[in-house]
């Protein structure tokens, strides 16, 4: 360790315009001038990502992953130039980075690759010169191919955790419009309320189910490697926000937050199975195939008699056709029989995220009342209990929800 480190994560919605970037610099400015050194890791400005994708489709309706790899990833480096150039201005030294230069090494898989590696030589060199190293978030290279590879939406997130891990920061805090994490979102519940600490495991929940204050994937990296997180908000940095660490829960049953995600469809898999094959070949196959999807799919799976098993997927509908033709493919390969697949689309996914629900049939039960219409889906764990009701009523649902639950929420 060279002395105490601090990562610092900017959105795109804090980088967004010239004004926007220096007010960022000035915060940094204060962190060093506490003695502190400071890893920035920084999204595109604003919607350019969207800007950008929006150009490659006015040229192709299915433009090369390699080639959106090689357009979308400048976002990220124009940010990180801009950043430094303003820090500069303040008179505090700085570098910039992308993601290459800084040792993220991935896979090769594009749009959506997942880091193998961080070489940290170049990062800790450059901490040696300047108390600023700003990098390129969202992006890294496969060792491979040499190519540049993005990971996928919001991977800035990710980008910051893995840096805060490989080079052991003091602190990851990640910067965006929002004070940190809420009890809803506050632009469908008004009454939303902040969050002070959420555990590991709420967060890995929260994330998965749709909350878009974190990557899912930077969750589940910092719960992996124990990296407490803080979620502030750049409008206002020295308020604290949402700490998220190893927060053990009580044994009284509660709930912490509520999300939902729109656009779902359920898939209904039934699936033939050669006696005495096994199963397991075309899980395997499945499990690698959907891992590579950038949502994530809730996923239940059960036998209905001895040769026969059911799959149901829960994913966006934009993904359902790809799927399907998927899962039909990864069937043939493992001599097995799609025998039925039943589609539902028009879906939201609520998620109610806590602890101890099993214990609680009450909360479980006027979960159930207040959805009230037709339940698709309902799948509890102990900290997780997730309903996909009709797209209609998703946000009625959340707001009548996060009312009927005020009791229960953590103080």
């Amino acid at each position: 360790m060279l002395e105490r480190l601090v990562v610092h994560k900017y959105g795109g919605s804090s980088v967004g315009t010239l004004e926007k970037i220096r007010h960022v610099a000035s915060h940094i400015q204060r962190t060093v001038a506490e003695g502190t050194k400071v890893l920035v890791v920084v999204s595109a400005m604003g919607s350019y990502t969207d800007e950008l994708l929006a150009l490659a489709y006015q040229l192709s309706s299915s433009p090369a992953k390699r080639e959106l790899d090689m357009l979308l990833t400048t976002g990220e480096r124009i940010s990180t130039s801009l950043l430094s150039i303003a820090l500069q201005t303040l008179g505090v030294a700085s570098i910039s980075l992308t993601g290459s230069q800084s040792g993220i090494l991935t896979d090769g898989n594009h749009g959506n690759a997942r880091i193998q590696e961080v070489r940290s030589d170049r990062v800790s060199d450059a901490l040696r010169s300047f108390p600023v190293v700003i990098v390129a978030g969202f992006q890294g290279v496969c060792p491979r191919t040499k190519d540049i590879t993005s990971l996928g939406r919001g991977g800035s997130d990710l980008t910051g955790v893995a840096l805060a891990v490989a080079h052991q920061a003091s602190s990851c805090e990640i910067y965006s419009d929002v004070p940190g994490v809420m009890s809803a979102d506050p632009r469908l519940v008004p009454e939303a309320h902040l969050l002070a600490k959420v555990s590991w495991q709420e967060m890995v929940d929260l994330a998965w189910a749709g909350a878009q204050v974190l990557h899912h994937r930077a969750a589940f990296l910092a719960q992996k490697n124990q990296l407490c997180l803080e979620i502030r908000s750049s409008y206002h940095p020295e308020i604290r926000g949402t700490l998220i660490g190893g927060f053990a829960p009580m044994e009284r049953p509660y709930v912490s937050a509520l999300t939902y995600k729109k656009n779902q469809s359920q898939l209904i898999f039934t699936i033939q199975v050669t006696q005495g094959l096994g199963f397991s070949p075309l899980l395997v196959a499945l499990e690698k195939l959907w891992g590579n999807q950038e949502s994530p799919l809730l996923v239940q799976q059960s036998w209905q008699g001895e040769n026969t098993y059911q799959m149901r997927v829960i994913c966006e509908s934009s993904l359902a056709a790809q799927l399907i033709a998927e899962f039909e493919e990864a069937c043939r390969e493992n001599s097995a029989k799609m025998s039925a697949c039943q589609e539902r689309g028009d879906l939201g996914a609520l998620a109610v995220v806590g602890h101890g629900f099993r214990q609680s049939q009450e909360l479980v039960a006027l979960v159930h009342q207040q959805v009230g219409g037709e339940l698709y889906y309902s799948d509890m764990q102990d900290h997780l209990l997730t309903l996909l009701v009709q797209g209609e009523q998703a946000e009625e649902c959340l707001r009548k929800l996060h009312r009927a639950l005020k009791a229960y929420f953590r103080t």
